[in-house]
């Protein structure tokens, strides 16, 4: 399990799996539901359960804990609890509800999570989760000692108290089951940066910040492996806020002008980065355990740093008092005026969040997923709009629908199910999206969706007048109408939250160039150019208008290859029904410009996240190939003829149904059937959901591994990190290469570049060395394992490889081989002659056990992994000079010719998946720092330049070997980029150290040089970048390979 990963978690997913599980961002194909017949927000499975919430820190989820003790840290006295129920103040450090009452009201658990010392607790309560924390606690023991609160060690003593408790209602075997199921939660560490470490001069002369955020760290390691021990599993740990802007701070150490203190804020990143480290590690050593770091510093760093995003308007004062320095004693009814207006205010007194804020937290980390889904535009998504208007334009009469559950005509234009239905059941947002008009419409549907679409629609307003359809204009009418009636559904907070948050679909665009300005040639005075100018323009319009509603999230879809529609075909293909490109080339030429368009506003409109869906290529390929996707026919519809008849043309008294509707591309002359949608659906959706993460506050802070409280995968050994489309399969993964991809052949032949030795594999499965030149996995496994195959890639010299293993893929890589054969020669190790020559018996076994028909299919639909270059350039060339008659020049095209013909002599095997690795940024190597980085060890640029040079030449190569050789799919992956980015901004990705590897002293040590004997591993291997001095941990391979991963999918579909 990795929870610190910078990408969307599902935190109920984890909490339900078992710590060998990982789970990766695409499970947002099963994710939360809205609950309308509960209080609950987040159904949890009917299998799954969390009996109760059980809390431990500081004030942020303090219920009243402190109220009877001797302590300024309390807060049982007005105006706190203002906004709790009857306006009472119950030691909550808020003007309501913290944290922890809101979480476990939106799991449906009970409304509020009472302190564990409340004398009003009662029996009952034990069994659905109380808290120990007490305001002014920390992980320091110190600090808890300085605001006189119950310190955590004493917290876990009332712990054991409460457990003896549950063992005498509900007998050992309960109580065992609670533990095990309940949500823990800790919530600590702001006392400790801004009190202890800060608040004291003599703690900063006795630690450095990086001493003391370590320190920290370990307590809260210790913590969590304690709760451990009394037989909790499911604990999220919450790392530090943003404690320098937080009012009380910026007041005490912001200057002047009352800025956030950056010294403070680096203490929380700091301490944050320790604490996930640890969490991970947990995660990996103890049994059956799901530790999750929760990242709450970005969520409340992003309301004060835009409060008026999230409604409200002030975020650098607290509502109480001044809003300059009062909390708890200082915020009375006798000194202390409150605001007039709360909810404006993220901060209740100068340290703690109103309930508003609160809930706007745990709503974002609850609603990292889609819960609502809404579609304008024409026949594509329109779900029953047009049976409610006097048109032609409609098809609530049979055979449509005939697919539909219960064979029922909704007035869907298709078989079945239409896109909008599909990406909501995508989304595990509901099955079927309602249109809006629909007389049966219940008030829950309109929290989850609905469709406003009328078939026959266009962006040009003439076209819905042709037909006497819903016009879009009209659509926004009823949209607004929409607005009012979810705002007195759930009131006006919450509305704004859906509109900022949902899913908005725009499909049209079809009928305006097929209909209106090709066959009823409606726009005489407008060529193509500027008609297709008029209809980005409202597009453009329209996306503006929803964004003043409060809309950000949309999709765009551009328009398909119209003149290959069975229809256009037929009035404009010819004798021989072509497709009429004249209608294609519209449709591209609108494409192109409402994509320039959505960038544009990306750019100018503040918080829009608008995708433009390119839905024309794969929808042509379908057509072109479509015995590819599972086709038989793509140049007719099913219905009738299947040439002409769409909408009333199409019904069971003049036309019969093809027999199996499965085969044809096309439902009706113009619309394709339910199976062809979900071809293009499962295509298109992790595009614009990816899309939505990348460019949102979502993506890069983990913040977002946070509460998504549903999507529970059924998972067997392996879980899939990338849903792969219906029509893409990759049986294999096969390796050739150096020593980034080598998983132990060197292990079997003589030669020092071998690593079959610890410190090596500290952090593999059982602390193993491998042969793997790394901490842990490499990147073989890292990709066979996003893409569903296996979790580890076996060395083809392995001689304990199964039968078996080939069948899913091998590495044939050798440490030290690279493209110039001399290379391999100087450290005696496999070359990629060789590497071939292994390949060639491989293939041999594989035909031996499955035949030659399958041999050849996983031949040609494996993923080949080409992973080289390095060690020339690093060693060949400069640091041994082997090629002193070659300049850089000429020694990077020797290595580029060498990459071509390997290719190509995969290609004469029948490979077609090829990726091919460029090289690193080697420069920026720890031991090539060392070697030529002079006295500042700084990255060597000579050794970069040759690296860009050669990945410069092989792209070109790899372009021409696309267009010359049938059927090859190269893809030139740049490994560049990305890794100079992490080693120039480690702290961006969770990293403390980059120029220097983790073994020994890390600036030369590598294989043999890297031993337990003459070498120490830093304590803390997540923190550094690289594992020896030349090769990364696998935490990097992780943060690298997540961002390749997605390049790879896309380019062999």
């Amino acid at each position: 399990m990795e929870p610190h990963r910078s990408v969307h978690y599902n935190l109920i997913s984890y909490i339900f799996l078992s710590s060998s599980s990982t789970l990766f961002w695409c499970s947002f194909f099963l994710v939360l539901l809205f609950t309308t017949t509960t209080n609950a927000l987040v159904k949890l499975p009917e299998d799954k359960t969390i009996p109760a919430v059980i809390v431990f820190g500081d004030s942020i989820v303090d219920a009243g804990n402190n109220d009877d003790m001797i302590t300024e840290a309390r807060c049982n006295y007005p105006p706190y609890g203002i906004d709790f129920d009857g306006g009472v103040p119950t030691g909550r450090f808020s003007n309501g509800k913290v944290p922890t009452d809101i979480l476990a009201e939106e799991l449906g658990i009970k409304p509020n999570i009472p302190a564990y010392r409340d004398p009003n607790l009662k029996p009952e309560d034990l069994l659905t989760g109380v808290t120990f924390a007490s305001g002014g606690a920390g992980y320091v023991p110190l600090t808890t000692q300085i605001a006189g609160g119950i310190p955590l060690s004493q917290q876990l003593k009332y712990f054991e108290e409460y457990i003896e408790k549950l063992n005498g209602m509900v007998g050992e075997e309960r109580t065992k089951f609670i533990l095990k199921n309940s949500m823990f939660v800790v919530i600590c560490g702001s006392n400790d940066i801004a009190n202890d470490f800060f608040g004291l001069p003599s703690v900063r002369l006795q630690y450095t910040v990086d001493s003391f955020t370590a320190l920290m760290a370990d307590n809260a390691r210790s913590f969590a492996m304690s709760l451990y021990g009394y037989g909790a599993r499911r604990i999220l740990m919450f790392g530090a806020p943003p404690i320098g802007c937080v009012p009380s701070q910026r007041t005490v150490a912001g200057g002047p002008t009352r800025d956030c203190v950056v010294r403070f804020n680096d203490a929380s990143k700091l301490f944050n980065t320790k604490l996930s480290a640890n969490m991970d590690v947990l995660s990996r050593t103890l049994l059956d355990s799901t530790l999750i770091y929760i990242d709450i510093y970005s969520p409340l760093l992003d309301l004060i740093l835009n409060p008026r995003q999230y409604g409200f308007k002030v975020s650098n004062l607290g509502c109480c008092g001044t809003g300059l320095i009062e909390v708890t004693a200082l915020c009375n009814n006798y000194t202390a005026a409150v605001c007039p207006i709360r909810s404006d205010y993220v901060f209740w007194d100068s340290f703690h969040p109103t309930e508003r804020s609160y809930r706007i937290i745990v709503a974002k980390l609850l609603d990292k997923y889609l819960h609502t889904l809404i579609a304008f535009g024409d026949s594509i998504v329109d779900t029953g709009n047009n049976n409610n208007v006097k048109t032609v334009v409609k098809c609530d009469f049979q055979p449509y629908g005939i697919n539909f559950q219960g064979g029922v005509p909704t007035g869907r234009f298709c078989d079945g199910r239409v896109p909008a239905d599909l990406i909501a059941e995508e989304l595990g947002i509901k099955s079927v999206v309602p249109a809006y008009l629909d007389p049966s419409l219940k008030p829950e549907d309109l929290l989850t969706g609905v469709s406003f679409a009328s078939g026959g629609s266009g962006y040009d307003p003439l076209t819905p007048k042709l037909v006497a359809v819903i016009s879009l204009e009209e659509q926004l009418k009823y949209f607004e109408e929409y607005i009012e009636r979810v705002k007195n559904v759930v009131g006006e907070e919450r509305k704004r939250f859906i509109l900022a948050n949902s899913l908005f679909l725009l499909v049209a665009g079809s009928d305006d160039i097929a209909n209106t300005y090709y066959v009823l040639r409606a726009r005489p005075h407008y060529d193509a150019d500027s008609y297709t100018t008029l209809m980005a323009t409202s597009a453009t319009n329209f996306v503006n208008k929803l964004y003043e509603y409060g809309v950000r999230r949309m999709a765009v879809f551009g328009a398909p290859p119209l003149g290959c529609v069975p229809s256009q075909r037929t009035l404009a293909g010819g004798l021989l029904r072509e497709c009429a490109e004249n209608y294609n080339e519209a449709a591209k030429l609108f494409n192109s410009k409402i994509s320039k368009k959505l960038d544009l506003l990306h750019k100018t409109l503040p918080g829009i996240k608008p995708v433009y869906i390119n839905i024309y290529d794969p929808l042509l390929d379908i057509i072109q190939s479509p015995e590819k996707y599972g086709f038989g026919v793509s140049n007719k519809g099913c219905c009738g003829t299947g040439v002409i008849e769409v909408a009333v043309l199409c019904n069971k008294i003049t036309s019969s149904v093809c027999p199996d509707v499965s085969s044809h591309v096309f439902w009706d002359s113009y619309h394709p059937t339910e199976k062809t949608y979900k071809v293009l659906v499962s295509l298109l959706i992790s595009k614009f959901v990816n899309h939505m993460k990348d460019n949102t506050s979502w993506s890069c802070s983990c913040y977002f591994l946070t509460l998504c409280l549903l999507s529970v995968l059924v998972l067997t050994e392996t879980v899939v990190a990338i849903k792969l489309p219906a029509n893409l399969t990759i049986p294999a993964l096969i390796a050739f290469g150096d020593s980034i991809v080598d998983t132990g052949n060197n292990n079997n032949i003589k030669s020092v570049a071998k690593c079959n030795f610890q410190p090596y594999g500290i952090n593999f499965q059982g602390g193993v060395p491998t042969g793997r030149f790394c901490d842990g996995r490499v990147p073989t496994d890292l990709i066979a394992e996003e893409l569903g195959i296996k979790s580890l890639v076996p060395a083809y010299l392995d001689p304990s490889l199964k039968p078996d293993d080939l069948l899913t893929g091998v590495s044939l890589a050798s440490g030290g081989s690279g493209y110039d054969p001399l290379t391999p020669k100087l450290v005696a190790v496999i070359s990629l002659e060789e590497q071939l020559n292994y390949f060639e018996e491989y293939i041999e076994k594989v035909k031996n056990i499955v035949g030659e028909e399958r041999k050849d299919f996983i031949l040609a639909n494996s993923l080949f992994l080409l992973v080289a270059g390095s060690n020339d350039i690093a060693n060949t060339y400069y640091v041994l000079r082997a090629r002193p008659l070659y300049d850089v020049d000429s020694y990077t095209t020797l290595m580029a010719n060498s990459t071509t013909d390997i290719v190509t002599k995969l290609y004469g095997y029948g490979v077609r998946r090829i990726a091919v690795f460029g090289a690193p940024p080697l420069g920026c190597l720890p031991s090539q720092r060392t070697l030529a980085g002079g006295l500042l060890r700084e990255c060597a640029e000579n050794y970069n330049d040759a690296a860009k040079l050669f990945n410069s030449k092989i792209s070109t190569k790899l372009d021409l070997l696309h267009k010359t050789l049938p059927g090859i799919k190269p893809v030139y992956i740049n490994v560049y980029d990305p890794l100079l980015d992490i080693i120039q901004s480690p702290a961006k990705y969770g990293f403390g150290v980059s120029n220097r590897g983790c073994c020994g002293t890390g600036l030369i040590e590598v294989a043999v040089l890297c031993n337990n004997i003459t070498s120490s591993v830093c304590p803390d291997v997540s923190s550094h970048v690289f594992w020896d001095s030349y090769h990364p941990t696998e935490k990097t391979y992780k943060v690298v390979v997540s961002r390749l991963i997605s390049k790879l999918v896309d380019n062999f579909v």
